[in-house]
């Protein structure tokens, strides 16, 4: 990551050197840097910087956590919109000296690039701090700093630390890292360094070739991409552009690793099958003997699902968190898309229904509350698992012999709550599901399922 900083600050230079060499009044129409000239440059070329900066910085966190045994898939931060339009509009301003102009070209394109990285370590240190790791942010000065730096300067829990702990003011020399039981990390490198042309070759190797172009080439692409301004308001770089990465640092899913020694050996409905911890997953996920096949596009969704529903529902602690299991049909054994059974803390799914195409949801979904939503039958079991910690919490750890008492307990829970729900004239019976279980006396399923269309707004 140190190297990534180093990266993200060359890429900066690189780009402010080419912009000052070749952004020049004799170049321009009556010397003058037009808005949409300036956009059409910047944004395009910012947004290569971004990618380049946030593509390194991946591999090189994803060596990092391989090397210190850490699960978690790097986060990308969101390009920076509004910091880059308004070194657009700067640098596009008309009433500014020459002088002027050069410096925003500067500085500006220097500093954002810079940014990219930053955002990076902030990004992943908030999302592993929110994945279940122990994580601490410090902030420490050079023992000469401004009275502004020295009341920030120290440890924070990550949750409690104030907003501006990342925040420099100019010629800022503080240090922001983050701590987490496993690893430690700079967010800004304070150091200058001179790369030599070896270095940066190093360093570039792997990075995307341009493509080259003859001065006719290059006079057309200009004159397509002006046109384009002109004609619909915006550059259609980004749209146009195929960049194809190496293939060991493209933002391809993660390939299916499966640990032969993390195994759990399954009962479900009198049948015995083994299963397999996923070792590229963020969540503790278990794939089943007879769902080795999964795709690593499908494995991922389900992941990034499982993520979403429990920031949804606000679960930040793992520790009690089911064993999620992924299985097959034949596995599931029941006419059932999923299943949380209480007596050994279990969420099973049915690959066939884990993820899904909003607008074609299966037949065996369509009954359920919030069917176009593949999330909702992950966030129906968690709610189970909500009522049985509920119990757990209040009494003791479920067990076959309490079994009975659990039950009694969760469905006395559920009627109550919905008794309550419909005396103050809401509609239960959000699914056909709810409907037919809350007939049959399946309180806590139409529980459920009413909390899962409040949640997702079905």
């Amino acid at each position: 990551m140190h190297d990534t900083a180093l990266f993200s600050k060359e890429c900066g230079a690189a780009l402010s050197e080419a912009i000052a060499k070749n952004v020049t009044p004799d170049r321009l129409p009556n010397g003058q840097l037009y808005y949409n000239i300036a956009e059409t440059i910047l944004r395009a070329t910012l947004r290569d910087n971004y990618e380049l900066v946030n593509m390194v910085a991946q591999a090189a966190q994803e060596q990092t956590d391989n090397k210190l045994n850490i699960h978690l898939a790097p986060q990308q931060a969101a390009f920076p919109e509004e910091r880059v339009q308004k070194i657009i509009n700067g640098a596009s301003d008309q009433t500014a000296e020459s002088d002027t102009i050069k410096r925003r070209l500067d500085s500006p394109v220097r500093n954002v690039t810079e940014s990219f990285y930053d955002d990076f370590v902030a990004e992943n240190a908030k999302f592993r701090d929110e994945a279940g790791l122990k994580t601490y942010i410090v902030r420490q000065t050079n023992g000469k700093c401004c009275d502004w730096c020295a009341d920030l300067a120290g440890r924070y829990i990550y949750e409690d630390a104030p907003e501006e702990v990342f925040a420099k003011h100019d010629n800022c020399t503080c240090t922001v890292e983050y701590i987490t039981d496993k690893y430690r990390e700079n967010v800004h490198t304070k150091k200058k360094y001179a790369l030599t042309p070896e270095q940066r070759q190093g360093i570039l190797k792997n990075a995307p070739k341009p493509t080259r172009y003859t001065r006719e080439q290059a006079q057309n692409l200009q004159n397509n991409i002006l046109n384009g301004v002109a004609n619909s308001g915006g550059s259609g770089i980004i749209k146009s552009k195929e960049v194809q990465l190496p293939d060991e640092l493209s933002k391809d899913y993660r390939p299916v690793v499966l640990s032969e020694q993390d195994t759990k050996s399954v009962v479900r409905q009198s049948e015995t099958f083994t299963a397999y911890r996923s070792e590229t997953t963020v969540n503790d996920i278990y794939i089943s003997e007879g769902s080795r096949g999964i795709k690593r596009k499908e494995l991922h969704q389900i992941d990034t699902q499982l993520t979403e529903v429990l920031k949804i529902m606000g679960i930040s602690e793992r520790a009690d968190l089911p064993t999620v299991y992924i299985v097959n049909s034949a596995e599931m054994n029941k006419n059932a898309v999923a299943a949380y059974r209480a007596s050994d803390n279990a969420l099973f799914i049915d690959s066939a229904f884990a993820v899904y195409k909003k607008d074609n949801p299966p037949e065996a979904v369509q009954g359920f509350a919030c069917p176009k939503d593949s999330r909702s039958t992950f966030l129906h079991e968690l709610f189970h698992w909500k009522d049985a910690q509920d119990y757990r919490d209040r009494f003791k750890e479920i067990t076959p012999e309490n079994y009975s008492d659990y039950e009694n307990y969760v469905q006395a829970q559920a009627k109550y709550q919905l008794d309550l729900l419909q005396g103050r004239g809401h509609n239960i019976f959000v699914s056909e599901y709810a409907k037919r279980s809350y007939r049959d006396e399946m309180f806590d399923e139409t529980y459920a399922e009413y909390r899962v269309s409040k949640v997702l707004g079905g």
